[in-house]
């Protein structure tokens, strides 16, 4: 016959299993609240590679062609879905190569950037095809580098923490905070970033100057000409990126340039600018809150891989 546990022994137990619990569970909520604070980190947005062997090094006159594309969303925008954004693929003469992508050559409907619970990212596949190479001319063989080009909406989210001094004047000994320069490290999970934010005070308001900087390998294109990205750019599409700043008390302020499609802020051929927002002074003591920026622009970078058409003829 089994034997029955003591009702005490069986009071110990349950509370042994419940105290596990919590503490896996707290261990859960540790390890989730670590990686929330990381995944705003970085400097990297949609990171393109060729898939190993595809294509290869080399082909035959008459071969099939497969370019697999790996797409890895290594930022943090967007938390559901994917960016829009499209690959162009080009370098060759389409005498030699002329396929199609497989399903177009959008992005993926499946491309979030990184979250708590997604920590990497979403990860996904494109795929180019050609049913039959081509030697031009009939030539021994044909040598070309291919190229894959992405375009892609992106935004970038800082939220740092700044501190309102209403009366920076005022020489107060222990004030909850003084208003100083913030500068911001390691990128916000996006390949533009806020790098600094500069604080000043006047009798008309609470000034800050907010600095921004191309941090990626890529080209940074204007929101509002993603439909000219990659090869109808000129000069003035490039380098400007629209830029939203809060406070919890100030949502409209006045900015410098004004940071929208009429005005947005442009950058140098180095990569950085600067905005300057005018809040309204709120009065009162100095306390910190959190400055909410937002930038928002396309994103371009390339990938190369070379290519031998090796024609048959001449191995005979």
């Amino acid at each position: 016959m089994a034997s029955i546990m003591p009702p005490k022994m069986r009071s110990y137990a349950i509370l042994i299993i419940c105290l596990l619990a919590i503490s896996l569970l707290g261990c859960d909520m540790t390890s989730s609240s670590r990686q929330s604070a990381d995944y705003y980190k970085g400097t990297k947005g949609i990171v393109m590679s060729f898939m190993d062997g595809l294509p290869p090094d080399r082909l035959f006159e008459g071969d099939p062609l497969q370019a697999v594309i790996e797409l890895q969303n290594t930022g943090a925008y967007p938390e559901k879905g994917a960016p829009e954004g499209k690959l162009y693929i080009s370098g060759f003469d389409s005498n030699a190569i002329n396929g199609y992508w497989d399903n177009y050559a959008d992005f993926p409907s499946d491309l979030p950037g990184k979250t708590p619970i997604n920590p990497t990212g979403g990860r996904e596949m494109k795929k180019y095809y050609d049913r039959e190479v081509r030697v031009p001319f009939d030539n021994e063989k044909y040598s070309t580098t291919i190229q894959v080009t992405s375009c892609y909406k992106y935004r970038t989210l800082a939220t740092p923490t700044v501190c309102i001094d209403p009366e920076p004047g005022n020489r107060i000994p222990d004030k909850p905070c003084k208003s100083s320069i913030v500068t911001l490290s390691g990128g916000q999970g996006a390949p533009v970033a806020v790098t600094k934010i500069e604080p000043r005070t006047s009798s008309d308001g609470i000034y800050f100057t907010i600095y921004i900087q191309n941090v990626g390998n890529g080209k940074l294109i204007a929101s509002d000409k993603y439909s000219k990205c990659p090869y109808e750019l000129d000069y003035n599409d490039i380098n400007k990126v629209l830029v939203r700043a809060e406070l919890p008390f100030d949502k409209a302020p006045e900015c410098t340039p004004d940071g929208t499609s009429y005005r947005p802020v442009v950058l140098t051929n180095s990569g950085s600018g600067a905005i300057t927002c005018r809040f309204n002074n709120p009065g009162g003591d100095a306390y910190t809150t959190t400055l909410k920026i937002q930038l928002d622009y396309v994103y371009s970078e390339s990938i190369k891989k070379n290519l031998e058409i090796v024609n048959l003829d001449y191995l005979q």
